[in-house]
């Protein structure tokens, strides 16, 4: 009978082992999932590191999850998680290069290793928060080191109300999580490092192309203006046509650059006070061609010189250089056509007064399916009459 119920003891110490042991990895299981799909979608490291904690909170395994940065300018800890944040003694002496400053995250960051107190009572001999650790029933802990390469920028910091907690099989686990939250962080980083690469190419190329856009305008004061002018109507159809953000800053550029070949076009015909004669006039037909040659020659990431040399042509093939028809143009060169002429038709010329804007919106839509893109024309028709758009 004796031997009947040590039996059943042990094997129902073993069922509760084992129930443990699964529920355990079952919990590392869905942890380690849910942490994989963070690094997916979150955008920033405040948004990650707190969700990281309420995590592992939600598991019921910890009675406190936070994690630390180190700010390398001012050689402190900041702390991310809403219940760390209630937690006084955390937060009153986080400078990491006082050597008297023995908390596990400032253990962990100066060694660089995980740092385990599973009896904290024993263990914690930094005091007086070893009393507050206390207080708060906290029995165990474990700082883990967030690592980018070599370097330790910060901890994941767990602490529990039951001693031995952190055992082998937990410290693995939790190791595991530390590194999804390095690779998050340095995925972070280096998009954060890309977008500001992103952002001084992006003003450079502004400020490239105001330069020129300058220099073509100043060379004809009687269209000064247009460029930028003819810019602002194309974004706002393409706005209107539901193009992208990356396709209408294509167009605005593009349209600030669509005239540069008129550098090339003598004076005497850019700023004639007449209507010009044949010869004249196939000298000013050159220009989109010139500008073509000019653009082609930079790698923008639109099709700004194809732009720029189509912008002339016309639907039923009556446009120049090329002559193309209908769908041989492309989209951008139909938007910025339209613009073109609106602008230039409702604006003075040095051999016509302005048409006005009026007018100049009748005759575009006189010409739709013929000239024109329909639906470029009723962008802009929307654009104007809708949105009220000015120059």
């Amino acid at each position: 009978m004796t031997n009947q119920t040590g039996n059943a003891d042990l094997i129902n110490r073993n069922s509760k082992y084992y129930f443990n042991e699964f529920n355990r990895l079952n919990k590392s299981r869905k942890i380690i999932r849910r942490v994989n799909q963070l690094l997916h979608y979150i955008k920033n490291e405040k948004s990650f590191f707190e969700e990281i904690c309420s995590i592992l909170m939600k598991t019921g395994y910890y009675k406190l999850v936070y994690i630390n940065i180190l700010d390398e300018k001012l050689n402190k800890i900041n702390y991310f998680s809403e219940s760390a944040r209630k937690e006084d003694f955390l937060s009153e002496n986080n400078d990491v290069s006082n050597d008297n400053n023995n908390l596990p995250e400032a253990v962990c960051i100066k060694s660089r290793q995980i740092y385990v107190l599973n009896d904290l009572e024993k263990d914690f001999v930094h005091s007086p928060w070893k009393q507050e650790a206390k207080n708060k029933g906290y029995k165990s802990a474990i700082s883990l080191p967030i690592k980018i390469k070599t370097k330790t920028i910060g901890s994941l910091n767990i602490f529990a109300e039951s001693k031995d907690l952190f055992d082998k099989e937990e410290v693995s686990f939790l190791k595991e999580v530390a590194a999804d939250i390095s690779i998050g962080v340095k995925g972070l980083r280096n998009e954060e490092e890309l977008k500001r690469n992103y952002e001084r190419y992006r003003r450079a190329l502004y400020e490239t192309v105001d330069a020129i856009a300058l220099i073509s305008e100043r060379r004809d004061p009687y269209t000064g203006g247009h460029q930028r002018k003819v810019a602002l109507l194309s974004s706002a159809i393409a706005k209107e046509m539901k193009l992208s953000d990356y396709d209408i800053e294509g167009i605005y550029l593009t349209g600030l650059l669509h005239d540069i070949g008129k550098n090339s076009i003598p004076l005497s015909i850019l700023s004639k006070p007449a209507k010009l004669n044949e010869p004249e006039t196939m000298i000013m037909k050159l220009h989109s061609q010139d500008a073509y040659e000019i653009l082609k020659t930079i790698e923008f990431p639109w099709p700004v010189a194809q732009t720029v040399l189509q912008h002339h042509e016309r639907l039923d093939g009556s446009g120049y250089p090329n002559g193309l028809k209908g769908s041989e143009i492309i989209l951008n060169a139909r938007i910025l056509g339209v613009a073109d002429v609106v602008e230039a038709m409702s604006s003075h010329r040095p051999y016509r007064p302005a048409i006005g804007l009026n007018k100049a919106l009748k005759e575009i839509f006189r010409n739709r399916n013929t000239l024109f893109d329909p639906k470029v024309i009723d962008a802009c028709l929307r654009v104007f009459n809708e949105k009220k758009f000015e120059f």
